[in-house]
């Protein structure tokens, strides 16, 4: 006499789909009816997927889970017209390699440089005067100290500009970071001895000069330029 177990393990068994089972399309809306009258007759596991279909198409939807099954249509009908749809640019032009879920990232990545974009002011670096009502037609030609040097400097000088009336030089890091500031009413600046001692040999110095009129207003600036003083 077979065990409890063993009982379940025929039922198992018997409704386990094989390989003469068709798919439930077939066995609703079949062309050959004769076949699957005998298959029917012969397998519990479609026996039990087709009364399943057959009640769940008779059921009525109860009123507490309209709202339910309208969600999950409109789901599902998105879905299928996402997956009918045209492949969108991106998709197309990295396909296969990029998967959805590295496309979805590229669109939330690209939403969120929007965002910033939209709403951040673009940064300056340290050490920049922004004046975004001064137009600078024309540019300080910087002459000494450029490129390597053998000694320690100890002046900067630049070109005079017509109409300036003082001038402002500013010496950065590599990074930006400022190092010092002096103005001058000449074309040129004794460098002090605290920035002489940051004026290693081997370290490359950025400096710059901005020139202002007579009331002060700021009329042209140079090029940011290097130095280094060589190493002996």
């Amino acid at each position: 006499m077979p065990t409890h177990d063993g009982e379940n393990e025929l039922m198992r068994r018997a409704l386990e789909v094989t390989a003469d089972c068709p798919p439930l399309d077939e066995l609703v809306h079949s062309t050959r009816p004769l076949q699957i009258e005998n298959h029917l007759k012969e397998c519990a596991h479609c026996k039990s997927e087709l009364t399943l279909y057959l009640e769940f198409e008779a059921a009525e939807a109860r009123p507490e889970e309209v709202a339910d099954l309208r969600f999950v249509a409109a789901k599902t009908a998105k879905t299928v017209q996402s997956a009918i749809a045209p492949a969108p640019w991106w998709k197309q032009i990295f396909a296969p390699q990029v998967s959805f879920g590295m496309a979805a990232l590229m669109v939330v990545v690209a939403g969120t440089m929007l965002t910033r974009n939209a709403s951040t002011p673009e940064p300056t670096f340290p050490g920049d005067i922004p004046n975004v009502s001064t137009l600078r037609a024309t540019s300080i030609q910087l002459i000494e100290p450029i490129e390597d040097i053998n000694l320690t400097p100890s002046l900067f000088r630049w070109e005079k500009l017509t109409s300036s009336s003082a001038y402002r030089v500013i010496v950065f890091e590599v990074d930006h970071v400022e190092l010092w500031n002096g103005t001058s009413t000449t074309t040129e600046l004794v460098i002090p001895e605290s920035l002489k001692k940051q004026l290693l040999p081997g370290k490359t110095i950025l400096w710059k000069v901005i020139a202002y009129d007579g009331q002060g207003k700021q009329i042209a600036d140079s090029e940011t330029r290097k130095f280094r003083v060589a190493v002996k």
